[in-house]
């Protein structure tokens, strides 16, 4: 019966997998959906990224098979002056912790938004071949592009396992300007996208040279055809259990 049970239970779980039909914007890292994983793109991370591959490896020192490519732009952990311009959004630095003297780096993407040249500089996270429920992360980018006069703001999207669209955004982020008319660095804002089971397969964001911190992801599920063979696995040992008796 125990193993009944338990079948019962990976079937559920297999139910659960079932796309939703609507995802979620978040606005706080605390509400993507736990247990999660944060890449903080450290400089101890950093040594393990190779951004001249098309697809950087991102999830090693957290264990997990996290991948980032670039669209129309180039790929780069942290800035080698220290600082990465963001225009009006100030600037993002690196910055060194006393205690630690470990630096604080980021993820960016050398590339800008054109619609009229037809380039969109796109940050595209992968996770693997599996799932995820919730995805986002600290971002910022430039704002001094527009197009027609509109500004180009942040660009969210997640996609299922066979490349459909599950939701998008377009999102804005202004930094504040003290009394003194100035910007304070590494000003951003957190966005994500979440859904009421796991079915997100990639996570682009989009935006002039855009700038990201701290990736939060849900713990990746396997992807269906993993969960079948462990339900035949199962199955096949309580029928041979029952055999058995």
């Amino acid at each position: 019966m125990k193993n009944l049970s338990q079948t019962i239970a990976l079937a559920a779980t297999l139910a659960a997998l079932t796309p939703a039909a609507h995802a979620d914007l978040v606005f706080a890292a605390q509400d993507i959906a736990g247990p999660t994983f944060v890449q903080r793109f450290d400089v101890v991370d950093a040594d393990l990224m190779d951004t001249a591959q098309p697809r950087m490896q991102i999830g090693t020192s957290l264990g997990l098979d996290i991948g980032v490519r670039a669209q129309d732009g180039q790929l780069q952990i942290g800035s080698n002056s220290g600082v990465w311009s963001l225009g009006d959004n100030g600037e993002w630095t690196d910055t060194t912790d006393p205690l630690t003297a470990t630096d604080s780096t980021f993820l960016a993407l050398d590339g800008v938004v054109d619609y009229d040249a037809g380039t969109f500089a796109t940050l595209s996270f992968d996770f693997g071949g599996r799932t995820v429920q919730g995805v986002g992360a600290f971002m910022s980018y430039d704002p001094a592009f527009s197009h027609l006069g509109t500004p180009i703001q942040l660009y969210l999207a997640a996609y299922d396992l066979a490349g459909n669209l599950i939701e998008e955004h377009t999102v804005p982020f202004a930094a504040v300007i003290d009394s003194d008319g100035l910007v304070m660095p590494n000003q951003g804002v957190f966005y994500g996208i979440q859904t009421p089971a796991a079915q997100i397969a990639r996570f682009d964001i989009s935006a002039p040279y855009a700038v990201v911190d701290n990736l939060t992801v849900t713990s990746p599920v396997p992807e269906p055809a993993t969960w079948a063979l462990v339900l035949t696995g199962l199955l096949a040992t309580a029928g041979l259990r029952r055999a058995r008796r």
